[in-house]
């Protein structure tokens, strides 16, 4: 037995450089070709929708945006068609990004749907992965967010790129190539209608998107506001938010329209979407209150969180058109002197400022911490609060 296993050792010492010799050729002719063998996603279509649907979503193929200006966020829905049924734990959604015009421009902020990663990409491209999870028609993979580094003018064209945009197939273990050919995204400019959101609950727009002194299960108002309303005879509205933090409450149309028709909003785990349309013709005016968004903030609001507009559409004419997304921030803290607690110093801002309104010269929003329009009593309330949690934290 001894010189049966010497002689088996020698043969195994002998075929061993050339048994890792084939691994090798094995593996580079894997990573030349992207994959030794095709999975069931090799070749399929995969698209991306500018166009935010609810559940279940739905494709709509919109291959347009408006601009966006510096710090401003663009929502995809992402899809891989013509899928009866697929096992997939990862995915690298890549984009072209030729004398790095892609990530010069932008910012791959996150991905959220079937798989559980939600961390940011890094340059043209991003990873996802988790459990193993099924992906049925109409092949909904999730929602990818990119962020505007810099303003993106009119004309910016953005695409996933070919072969190194690829998905895992978790039944075959085969790495595929997704069909990227209709994935172009063309930014467009001059916009329909204008959109602006309005955190002071006084009478008209003052285009305050930042509250401070935000307490745990306080109300918020969100009033929209357009212009360049002429002809509309509806709009359709859909806010994304973190539901940890905020819960949407209910919404109240506007005035723009002196009969206003909803329907009951459409509410996810992570977005609502309201509308309103009139009856009674187009409308005539060109500027109004659209609407009045209520959030209540969640038990686990501890610092700040932000509300996107992230879809404007409005029906003029028999045509859909848009506005460009906008947001909204809400801040737990209360500093006025930027050393990050609440404390006298704050006090002695507060009352230097205390009795002034919108209408008052050099109005500063950020001591209105009720966005009432007015600094008052209850401003000085919320204050005297913050006052006294920062103590007792300390």
């Amino acid at each position: 037995m001894c010189a049966a296993l010497t002689r088996f050792e020698g043969r195994s010492n002998s075929i061993m450089p050339f048994t890792r010799h084939a691994i090798r050729l094995l593996l580079i002719s894997i990573s030349l070709t992207g994959t030794a063998y095709a999975g069931a996603f090799e070749g399929k279509r995969i698209t991306l929708d500018a166009q935010i649907s609810g559940q279940p979503p739905v494709n709509d193929e919109r291959r347009t945006f408006p601009v966006l200006s510096k710090d401003n966020r663009v929502l995809f829905e992402v899809y891989v068609e013509g899928m009866a049924r697929g096992l997939t734990s990862g995915f690298t959604l890549a984009f072209e990004d030729d004398n790095l015009q892609f990530s010069t421009l932008f910012e791959i902020e996150s991905f959220e749907g079937i798989l559980s990663n939600t961390t940011g990409g890094r340059g043209a491209s991003i990873s996802v992965s988790g459990k193993p999870a099924s992906l049925r028609a109409p092949g909904f993979l999730g929602i990818l967010t990119l962020k505007a580094r810099q303003n993106v003018t009119g004309a910016t064209e953005i695409r996933l790129k070919a072969e190194t945009t690829t998905i895992f197939d978790s039944e075959t273990g085969a790495i595929d190539q997704l069909d990227v050919s209709d994935t172009t995204i063309r930014f467009v400019t001059g916009q329909a209608f204008g959109i602006s959101l309005d955190l002071d609950t006084s009478l008209g727009d003052q285009a305050r998107t930042v509250r401070n002194g935000v307490a745990i299960g306080e109300t918020v108002e969100v009033q929209v506001h357009g212009n360049a309303l002429e002809l509309m005879v509806g709009y359709i509205l859909r806010f994304d938010f973190d539901s940890t933090m905020v819960a949407f409450e209910s919404f109240i149309p506007g005035n723009v329209f002196s009969a206003a028709q909803t329907v009951k909003p459409e509410v996810t785990a992570r977005s609502v979407e309201v509308t309103a349309a009139t009856f009674g013709g187009a409308l005539t005016v060109t500027e109004g209150l659209l609407g009045r968004v209520f959030f209540t903030t969640q038990d686990s609001f501890v610092s700040s969180t932000t509300i996107n507009l992230i879809t404007a559409e409005m029906l003029r004419s028999s045509e859909f058109v848009t506005a460009v997304p906008r947001s909204v921030t809400l801040n737990g803290a209360v500093d006025f002197d930027g050393n990050r607690i609440a404390d006298f110093r704050d006090f002695l801002l507060f009352a230097a400022r205390f009795g002034e309104t919108t209408s008052s010269p050099n109005f500063d929003t950020q001591f209105d911490l009720d966005g009432n329009g007015s600094i008052g009593f209850s401003d000085f309330l919320i204050l005297v609060n913050a006052i006294e949690a920062g103590r007792e934290s300390q």
